[in-house]
């Protein structure tokens, strides 16, 4: 997880502009030192080049030698006044020639010091003469370091100097030049480009701060606007609104949110306003419902009352009826008793009636053979005195006294004609019932 992002804006604006505070300062120091160093460059550059004007001047005194116009003491002599009077950058430096043992043979700064060593040493002691030996193990000339009394001051100062091997004279050329100045210069030019990089700096911080302010309140106010419409106050105030940065498009999303909260809240109004409607006719058509009901009911019941009446009466009516119904039933059961009563006497009268029938069959029968046989042991078919024909008249007693010849509407027996003779209506039923 980036550690960053347990920092608040805040602090990461301060880490900012300490780095490019820290940035700024490394800059300036580097700065500084660049130009210090680009400074002892041109020094060395310029000592260079006085080095190699004088080798050159010293070259042209040699030609002239070897060309026999002048002697090597008379060009020596010569070279020696024109050191004596060159002086180059400020007026205390110089051109020196020594040997390479480090004898000095011409010095333009001072030649009092001529013929005597050299006595400028380096910080750990060594001489120029021994700092040029090592120059010249590399090449036949470069730049030593090494303390001199400067003109006019008891300390050594530090200086610079450029070396070079003049091998017909077999001295080294040597161009020195202090470089206190540089310094001063190269800390005057600390100095100011410190002041450049303060006054950048401050400017850097105001901005931070105002950039600081531009951010973190408009963030705290959203801050504060989205705490607000959490707790459902949705008429709060975005802030930010129209800024083309990242803010002002939080904001806008923020109003966005807040949008459609708000469309949220009416819909869901709207949805409870339905519901309470939904409710409230709901309720009203529960209860026309139920005055529907109970009007209806009443009238139901009005109706079920006086078919309750009326099925009383019917009741009562049946009642009665019923009991009028039992009374006849039971009459007639009695009736019926009675008559099976009756039945049952006319059955048995009848079985002894049958049988007496069959008994006087039997008897006519016999009667019909006897005369049959009185009739043949007579000679033919001669009638009675009452002009009936033999066999005649029992054959009609057996017909009418015999069952298997009586007709339906005959009846019965003697019982049942003599009683039809009476005219009794009932019994002459009960007869044929009977029969």
């Amino acid at each position: 997880m980036n550690p960053l992002s347990h920092l608040r804006l805040r602090t990461k604006l301060g880490l900012l502009m300490g780095m490019s505070a820290l940035a700024l300062i490394v800059l300036i120091a580097v700065s500084a030192s660049l130009m210090r160093q680009r400074m002892i460059d041109d020094r060395i550059d310029k000592l260079r080049a006085v080095v190699v004007s004088a080798m050159g001047f010293a070259q042209a005194l040699q030609a002239e030698v070897d060309a026999h116009r002048v002697t090597q003491e008379q060009a020596l002599a010569t070279f020696r006044n024109q050191v004596h009077r060159v002086r180059f950058g400020a007026a205390d430096e110089y051109l020196l020639l020594q040997t390479v043992d480090g004898m000095v043979t011409m010095h333009g700064g001072d030649p009092a010091r001529e013929g005597k060593p050299t006595v400028s040493k380096d910080a750990n002691g060594r001489s120029t003469a021994e700092l040029a030996r090592a120059v010249f193990t590399t090449g036949n000339g470069g730049a030593i370091w090494y303390l001199a009394l400067k003109p006019g001051q008891a300390v050594p100062q530090a200086k610079v100097s450029y070396v070079a091997k003049f091998a017909p004279w077999q001295m080294v050329f040597i161009a020195g030049a202090w470089v206190d100045d540089v310094g001063v210069v190269a800390r005057a030019s600390l100095r100011r480009l410190s002041a450049i990089g303060g006054g950048i700096l401050l400017i850097t911080l105001l901005v931070a701060w105002l950039v600081n302010g531009n951010i973190t309140r408009p963030l705290q106010g959203l801050k504060t606007a989205m705490t607000q419409l959490a707790t459902g106050r949705l008429q709060t105030t975005i802030p930010g609104i129209g800024r083309r940065d990242e803010v002002g498009a939080m904001a806008d999303a923020v109003l966005v949110f807040r949008d459609r909260m708000i469309k949220a809240e009416e819909l869901t109004a709207e949805q409870t306003r339905q519901r309470s409607r939904s409710e409230a006719e709901k309720r009203t058509s529960l209860l026309h419902m139920a005055e529907t009901v109970e009007t209806e009911t009443a009238v139901s019941l009005g109706r079920i009352r006086e078919r309750t009446v009326t099925m009383t009466g019917t009741a009562d009516q049946m009642g009665a009826s019923a009991v009028r119904t039992g009374a006849a039933a039971e009459t007639a059961a009695a009736a019926a008793a009675q008559a099976l009563s009756n039945a049952q006497t006319v059955a048995g009268a009848a079985e002894e009636l049958t049988a007496s029938i069959r008994e006087i069959g039997g008897q006519v029968d016999q009667s019909a053979r006897v005369v049959s046989r009185a009739v043949t042991a007579g000679g033919g078919d001669a009638r009675d005195d009452r002009g009936v024909e033999p066999g005649g008249g029992a054959d009609r007693h057996r017909r009418r006294h015999d069952p298997r010849y009586r007709r339906e509407d005959q009846p019965a027996g003697p019982e049942c004609h003599d009683r039809s003779r009476s005219g009794g209506r009932g019994r002459q039923g009960l007869c044929r019932r009977g029969g």
